[in-house]
């Protein structure tokens, strides 16, 4: 049960990222979400058999996220065609979503040293 909640709630990153791959040309969305879903498996696997604490979930569940969503945007979209470009720079709200990026960074740095056992 606690394995099928973690799942659901990983599956933002690897799904997220799945789209970026599909917005960015570099594969096609079945391909994308088999990924995904390979991505969810290993992430689920790994907290699984290696962090099995706790305290440390959300901070895995945090960088999990921000990583699979963050590394498909970074490298898989080129940067030369104007679509490329505006897949990297349309942000809408932009200052909005770097403040929410900055707190959710403090947080997830914090998070683990204020949690109880």
């Amino acid at each position: 049960k606690d394995m099928a909640l973690l799942a659901a709630i990983l599956s933002i990153g690897p799904f997220g990222g799945a789209n970026y791959l599909v917005e960015g040309g570099t594969t096609s969305k079945g391909s994308a979400n088999v990924a995904a879903g390979l991505v969810l498996s290993v992430l689920v696997g790994v907290f699984a058999v290696f962090v099995r604490k706790p305290r440390f979930a959300l901070l895995y569940i945090n960088i999990t996220i921000l990583l699979c969503v963050s590394l498909p945007r970074a490298f898989a979209i080129g940067y030369t065609s104007d679509k490329d470009i505006s897949l990297r720079a349309d942000t809408p709200l932009y200052y909005l979503h770097t403040a929410a990026g900055l707190l959710v960074a403090t947080v997830i740095f914090v998070e683990p040293f204020y949690c109880d056992e």
